[in-house]
């Protein structure tokens, strides 16, 4: 369960008692990939363990806001509702490429195969062929 607050609860469906919380920051989006949560919030990207709530990695992108995360292509999409686009690396939270977006979203991205689609706080409607990329230095 996801909070506005920022917190991240998991809760044992049987009896409803918290098995693990911790705080993610910013009012959450969730997406769950192979055992992992990728939770967006308040500019912040996190990757946490699902079985044990612990906190694997976290990306800072600096801006107000960013989208619920999507998977596809062994990479993370986020777009911020400034300016950018963000291909992440799931496994270490390393940004793969960066695309300027008008005015950012306020919407999600959608990756479909080797595409993604950004429809842009402009009213265009942007798509991106993914490729393979190397990884850019994590923001600290």
């Amino acid at each position: 369960v996801a909070s506005a607050d920022g917190g991240l609860v998991r809760v044992d469906p049987k009896n409803g008692s918290i098995v693990w919380s911790v705080d993610v920051g910013g009012a959450n989006n969730l997406l769950m990939h192979e055992g992992v949560l990728y939770v967006s919030g308040s500019g912040i990207l996190s990757a946490v363990r699902a079985d044990e709530g612990n906190i694997l990695w976290r990306q800072d992108f600096e801006t107000p806001e960013i989208s619920a995360p999507v998977y596809g292509k062994n990479s993370l999409a986020v777009v911020t509702t400034t300016d950018r686009l963000h291909l992440v690396d799931p496994q270490t939270g390393d940004v793969m490429l960066s695309r300027y977006v008008r005015k950012g979203s306020l919407g999600d991205p959608v990756m479909i195969g080797e595409e993604i689609s950004v429809l842009a706080n402009t009213s265009r409607l942007m798509t991106f062929k993914i490729r393979e990329f190397s990884p850019k230095k994590k923001r600290k």
